[in-house]
């Protein structure tokens, strides 16, 4: 048995990120400012994105995965170029903007906005929100422990 994030992937079974099922995304604080951005530690300097001073800014070299959390969370539209930082603002139902860096990012249960290093700060605007992301995934999650389950148990 094979899991994959990669929704689509008909190879292997559609077994989403488990932090998922964190309670944390069952009732997520409201949104404190307007937008944020959730950097790629490792990526973003090479692509060169210039954030402005005015967007809360966090970047993914973070030990505590409530602090992660809480700062998505703070912004009613999330940009991001890291794959969980987009993950996680989607299950919260945020209005989610991606800047991609590799193809790792077009396989998403149900799809965010996508914007380029250079024009994303003009797509703001068009961040999207799935209401029913977390839903899938937590159910995608769960077929997948009764698969593993199964098979551990024989």
């Amino acid at each position: 048995l094979i899991g994959t994030r990669d929704y689509g992937d008909k190879r292997y079974q559609y077994a989403p990120c488990v932090r998922c099922m964190s309670p944390f995304f069952d009732s997520p604080p409201p949104p404190l400012h307007d937008v944020v951005f959730y950097a790629h530690h490792g990526k973003s300097a090479g692509m060169k994105l210039s954030i402005p001073k005015s967007i809360p800014t966090e970047t993914n070299v973070c030990d505590d995965l409530t602090a992660a959390l809480s700062f998505i969370a703070s912004g009613n539209t999330v940009v991001s170029n890291s794959y969980h930082g987009v993950y996680w603002a989607l299950l919260m139902g945020r209005k989610a903007i991606c800047i991609p860096f590799s193809n790792k990012f077009f396989n998403y249960r149900l799809p965010p906005h996508y914007a380029t290093q250079d024009n994303w700060l003009q797509e703001i605007g068009h961040g999207v929100m799935h209401p029913d992301m977390l839903y899938l995934v937590r159910e995608a999650t769960s077929a997948f422990k009764t698969k593993v389950d199964a098979m551990v148990d024989h």
